[in-house]
């Protein structure tokens, strides 16, 4: 554990020529950190990471790959920006945010909740699980690859959105929905929206509720 240039680094370091891997198989590390200004946080290769009271801060940079885990954050911050890839999990309680934005791929699982911001943008690919609630005046989806998105709980003013490969999806929209479905994507809109723009692919269906 060492401070670079104002950055925290946790890391494994033997410098033991007869360390074994089989010797640590059943041996857990833990770290356990105090902060009064968190600006970004990057782990990779199956870290577990827990938080044991709320954050607030300005803007968020998380950046999780490798099978992480991200457990009990409840945020309070100006702007958030999450990259989760490689089969990693996440849940994250927003107690306010002005700009959600999220990069999600590979499998992973990420439970974004209680959103309260005026934009949200999420981008979603290959086989991920999300879920979304809470309220949004814009928000802005793509999603690929088999994902299953299930915004049906994040109350969106403005909808523009894009389902494609396989990918199903929820939405909650009260004005404006500009949505294209495509390559047998199935998505469900409740909230009648007044202003709608959509294309629909044969192979794919949209129904409004």
């Amino acid at each position: 554990m060492e401070v670079k240039n104002g950055t925290l680094h946790i890391y494994n370091e033997n410098r033991n020529r007869s360390f074994s891997l089989r010797n640590m198989r059943n041996t857990t590390q833990k770290a356990y950190v105090t902060v009064t200004n968190l600006q970004k946080i990057e782990a990779s290769g199956g870290v577990d990471i827990r938080f044991e009271t709320p954050l607030k801060t300005g803007d968020l940079e998380v950046n999780l790959s490798g099978g992480t885990d991200l457990e009990n954050l409840i945020l309070d911050c100006n702007r958030f920006n999450g990259q989760f890839s490689g089969g990693c999990d996440a849940g994250i309680t927003f107690s306010g945010a002005k700009e959600v934005k999220a990069d999600i791929s590979g499998g992973s699982d990420v439970k974004l909740r209680e959103i309260s911001a005026r934009t949200t943008w999420i981008s979603a690919s290959g086989g991920c699980d999300i879920e979304l609630t809470g309220k949004t005046d814009s928000l802005t989806l793509d999603a690929s690859g088999g994902c299953d998105v299930s915004a049906s709980g994040l109350e969106a003013q403005d909808c523009t959105a894009a389902f494609s490969g396989a990918a199903d999806g929820g939405l909650f929209v009260t004005h404006r929905l500009d949505i294209r479905v495509s390559g047998a994507a199935d998505v469900t809109c409740k909230g009648n929206p007044r202003d709608i723009s959509k294309s629909v692919s044969k192979s794919s269906s949209l129904t409004m509720r």
